[in-house]
């Protein structure tokens, strides 16, 4: 995969490029702006980071079946 810059990769992500931006931070990837390329690594990374996380389903009640 070739470099691909921060806001191309918000946009095909579907998230804003501050997002990107900050989680690339969490990551200790410091000093990248908007228009800075990152390396297949780094983008698979932010990327990773950036997927929801799983929930565990909560199941409140069972449905109720009358008997008349």
């Amino acid at each position: 995969m070739p470099r691909k810059r921060v806001h191309e990769l918000a946009k095909e992500w579907g998230v804003g490029t501050r997002q990107v931006l900050s989680q690339l931070e969490s990551l200790k990837i410091h000093g990248r702006k908007a228009q800075s390329t990152l390396s297949e690594q780094e983008a698979e990374s932010a990327h990773r980071g950036l997927l929801p996380q799983a929930a565990p389903a909560l199941v409140l009640g069972e449905d109720r079946k009358s008997v008349v």
